[in-house]
């Protein structure tokens, strides 16, 4: 019984490594679809305004190390914070337009 079993499992790996090595012989007959060629834009690019790495991270140090601040001390600077924002622009620091960022970043710290 054990025996017929296990000449069973042997059968089942044989036909199994056929299969597997079928599907690998096919895997090198098949290609890979030809890329695509890009449409060339007729616009031409205007040209941008160069970018200005945004210190979102930085800001956010600030906020968190007044909010501290306040809890260690019992001051009320933290209230301040958020309006500070919505005066530049957002609701957060990262919807503050990039051009204002550097004069919140000053606000920030005089607080």
């Amino acid at each position: 019984m054990l025996e017929e079993r296990i000449d069973v499992l042997i059968q089942s790996i044989d036909v199994l490594n056929v299969q597997l090595q079928r599907l690998f012989e096919a895997k090198d007959e098949i290609k890979e679809p030809a890329p695509k060629p890009k449409a060339k834009a007729k616009v031409e690019k205007k040209a941008e305004a160069p970018e200005v790495e945004r210190n979102d991270k930085q800001i956010q140090d600030i906020c968190l190390k007044i909010v501290r601040d306040d809890k260690k001390n019992g001051t009320k600077k933290a209230a301040g914070i958020k309006p500070l924002i919505k005066k530049y622009g957002g609701a957060l620091v990262k919807d503050v337009p990039t051009e204002k960022l550097a004069d919140l970043k000053a606000a920030l710290e005089e607080l």
